[in-house]
């Protein structure tokens, strides 16, 4: 029996602070997709903890840095990046950044 059986979608991702912020500027995270199956990728999201901090709707293009501005304050930050598929949603990236 295959009941129950999901889709899985491998993206590469790479997550950075944006360089060059001015003091007092909000965070900036740029989120670069590096390849992988991005095939009806329709939105990403930053959730940094349990809280969703930004969201970007597509399309996507590998290597083209997408800018997710605010709402995620200073110091270590558990950051997921989660994508929509048609399939459904699922977690492309997991990690923790130190936010300056």
């Amino acid at each position: 029996m295959t009941g129950g059986v999901g889709t899985s979608h491998v993206v590469g991702v790479n997550v950075v602070q944006e360089p060059y912020v001015a003091v007092g500027s909000p965070t900036t995270l740029l989120v670069t997709i590096t390849g992988g199956d991005t095939t009806g990728l329709s939105k990403i999201m930053v959730i940094n903890g349990s809280q969703v901090v930004n969201a970007s709707t597509g399309p996507f293009s590998v290597g083209q840095p997408i800018s997710f501005e605010g709402g995620l304050g200073a110091g270590p930050a558990s950051i997921s990046i989660v994508g929509t598929f048609p399939d459904g949603a699922q977690t492309i990236y997991t990690g923790t950044i130190n936010l300056i």
